[in-house]
């Protein structure tokens, strides 16, 4: 028996096939593996913002499948050259699919939340919750091994191809009617230089030249990157660029599956999840097979890894994922030695998450609170305390600076909460949040309260509130980086928010019913 159980390091091999590679790993292997981690990731970046708009979503969502579900796929994975990532097709699947059932796709970068744009995010966060569970259902009956033999390479092969086809026919389609031909110019040139290199390398490769490669995709996005910049290309020629990208990193929130209130919808649902989990798992599984070498690649621990990545991605935001045969090359040709390149991309992709985040730093004008519980009768005196004691650091903070002679701090304008973990007001912390907004706004100068995100069941009860929903309510964004990139631009136009008069004219037609849309613009 206890042979059979082996010791606790096993145990744990087996659980976490990660830490079997951590028990002989080199320096020389950690250097590879770095090198590979943070190659992926540079590459990865853009890869997401693209896979953000052929699948429908803000693009900032198009990061998120590049951060979480690599790690959690390295953690449980079996395949050194899987780097788990967007994969066009299955993105453009579900925007049809979701597109037919009646929701509206976002079109480019979200910077606020509508009603259209929340709904198809909840719907996308749902199937890759689905998609999780069929991966997990495929390996509880070991369907794995008999799904990777239904089809041979060459098909694999031609349906790839054709998934490329497929993907810049829909893209082309969309802009036949606005092409801008230096956009086109752009696009032949980098393809040019992409094949290029390619041709390049392999014969480099077949010279004999050892530990030499450039990669092809990363020269070509730098290339591209530097002459929009260097020519201004966006200004002069109106060639359009992704421009300003909301920061921040997705707050863990579980997919709203109270949505689907009838068993109809849990089916069609499940039907389109079903699809996107096999495309995704006999794609990946045959890049990881056809690369493997002499290391076996079983299917079962694949689908497991594959369950928790995707598992991981609907908590955080992400859509269903996949591997890449131009990714799964470049790995191959920078050598990884383990799979743990994937912790370093994690790694990197937090790091520039955090780096462009102007949460990490104190920003003129702007404070963010985060409040980690629902808000009720039993807190709501110690989070009045805590927005108090902000406002008045922030006001001693700038008496300071004044009485030593340094230059003056900006005023305190915007305070932002962080609601992401608010489902829910009583009566208590409604007009706890009442009497907040009248304190704020009735200083010297006025200061606005923002909340971000705002979820439907807080709008609701933010509804029962005119006030709260003329002020807290009136503006929606999609995570706390916008709302913080939002209240930055005010300050810096020099946008001041409204004075107390404008506070106590809405409240006077509260009170005399007869609030009208002009005094919401106002306040």
């Amino acid at each position: 028996m206890a042979k059979r159980l082996g010791s606790p390091l096993a145990v744990l091999n087996f659980l976490l096939p990660i830490t079997k590679q951590l028990n002989n790993y080199t320096s020389e292997k950690m250097t590879r593996d770095v090198v590979v981690g943070c190659t992926m990731a540079t590459l990865m970046i853009p890869q997401g913002l693209a896979f953000a708009t052929v699948s429908g979503i803000p693009i900032l969502y198009g990061l998120y499948i590049v951060w979480a579900p690599p790690f959690f796929y390295s953690l449980f994975g079996v395949s050194l050259h899987v780097s788990y990532g967007p994969f066009a097709l299955v993105g453009l699947f579900i925007s049809d699919a979701l597109r037919i059932r009646g929701y509206q796709p976002c079109d480019g970068l979200c910077r606020h939340k509508t009603d259209e744009t929340q709904a198809y995010l909840e719907a996308c966060t749902i199937i890759t919750f689905m998609v999780s569970m069929w991966y997990f259902l495929m390996a509880m009956f070991n369907l794995g091994e008999p799904l990777a033999m239904l089809l041979a390479d060459p098909v694999i092969s031609g349906f790839v191809t054709a998934s490329a086809l497929l993907v810049a026919n829909s893209q082309l389609w969309e802009v036949r009617d606005t092409i801008n031909w230096w956009s086109v110019t752009m696009g032949v040139g980098s393809m040019l230089v992409y094949f290029a290199l390619r041709r390049g390398n392999a014969y480099i490769k077949d010279r004999g030249v050892a530990g030499f490669f450039v990669p092809e995709a990363l020269t070509v996005v730098i290339l591209s990157t530097f002459l929009s910049w260097a020519f201004d290309l966006e200004g002069t020629q109106d060639v359009a660029i992704v421009g300003t990208i909301p920061p921040g990193l997705p707050a863990p929130k579980f997919p709203r599956l109270d949505k689907l209130t009838t068993f109809a919808q849990v089916e069609d649902m499940a039907g389109v999840a079903l699809v996107a989990a096999l495309v995704s798992f006999i794609i990946t599984h045959s890049i990881a097979k056809s690369l493997a070498g002499a290391q076996e690649i079983k299917a079962t621990p694949q689908l497991l890894a594959f369950g928790v990545a995707n598992l991981a991605g609907s908590i955080f935001s992400a859509l269903p994922g996949s591997a890449s045969l131009s990714r799964a090359a470049i790995i191959d040709a920078l050598g990884a030695r383990t799979i743990i390149h994937n912790v370093f991309t994690f790694s990197l992709m937090t790091l520039v998450l955090l780096f462009l985040s102007p949460l990490l730093k104190r920003q003129p004008g702007v404070e963010v609170i985060r409040f980690g519980a629902s808000l009720t009768f039993a807190n709501k005196d110690v989070f009045r305390r805590a927005v108090i004691k902000v406002v008045e650091k922030a006001d001693a903070e700038r008496r300071l600076a004044e009485s030593q002679g340094r230059p003056p701090k900006v005023a305190l304008q915007y305070v932002i909460l962080d609601s992401s973990s608010i489902h829910d007001l009583d009566s208590s912390s409604l007009k706890t949040l009442e009497g907040l907004v009248a304190l704020l706004v009735d200083r010297d100068p006025p200061i606005e309260m923002f909340l971000a995100p705002v979820s439907d069941p807080l709008m609701m009860q933010l509804r029962k509130s005119p006030l709260l929903c003329a002020t807290l309510g009136r503006r929606y964004f999609l995570s706390t980086a916008t709302a913080v990139t939002y209240a930055l631009q005010q300050v810096a136009a020099g946008q001041l928010v409204a004075p107390a008069s404008l506070y106590h004219k809405v409240m006077s037609s509260i009170s005399l019913g007869n609030l009208d849309e002009g005094d919401l613009d106002d306040i």
